[in-house]
């Protein structure tokens, strides 16, 4: 079982670790982690995005949208 009380706390403490961990190698723009999507054949950096600030997360080519 996943323990997410941890996970939050580290997340506050080094957000870009977690989500190197999480979803992979990517980047940062702003406010955003550009990543590959883990949950589909995705090639190129731009199209999955997540807010550093709020862990929301955007796929631009399907729409999905959520909370990680």
């Amino acid at each position: 079982m996943a323990d997410f009380k941890n996970l939050k706390q580290q997340y506050r403490q080094n957000p870009i670790a977690v989500l190197q961990q999480l979803v992979g190698q990517g980047r940062v723009e702003g406010s955003d982690y550009v990543a590959l999507n883990p949950r589909r054949n995705d090639r190129k950096l731009g199209s999955f995005r997540i807010d550093i600030n709020t862990g929301k997360f955007y796929d631009f080519a399907t729409g999905d949208r959520g909370i990680s």
